[in-house]
């Protein structure tokens, strides 16, 4: 039975040295902790963990920046809307203000 060791990451990457030669091959402090407990890393992040970290460190933070100009340009906008209607809430006669050019575009 293997008994249970925690680690940090960062205590977990110092047995990352070689420390024996077997055959050939190099085995590192952490293959020798490996055979002998059953290791925990107790701070380990996933991709995922960091990604969404980064996500709302970068995102998160403007949402409100974001949502005030949305409703800014929103009321804007109505305000536009609203000026193009006459009394009675009927639309205003604009043709008066649409000048032909010769190229055919339209210009205000």
């Amino acid at each position: 039975m293997k008994y249970l060791k925690k680690f940090t990451v960062k205590e977990w990457s110092k047995f990352d040295k070689i420390v024996d030669q077997e055959d050939g091959e190099s085995i590192t402090g952490q293959e020798i902790l490996l055979r002998k407990y059953k290791i925990i890393l107790t701070d380990h992040r996933t991709r995922k963990d960091k990604f969404n970290d980064a996500f709302d460190k970068i995102f998160r933070a403007d949402i409100n920046k974001t949502l005030n100009k949305v409703t800014k340009g929103i009321d804007d906008f109505s305000k536009v809307m609203n000026s193009t209607k006459g009394m009675g809430g009927k639309p205003k006669d604009l043709s008066g203000l649409l000048n032909h050019q010769k190229k055919g575009k339209l210009t205000l």
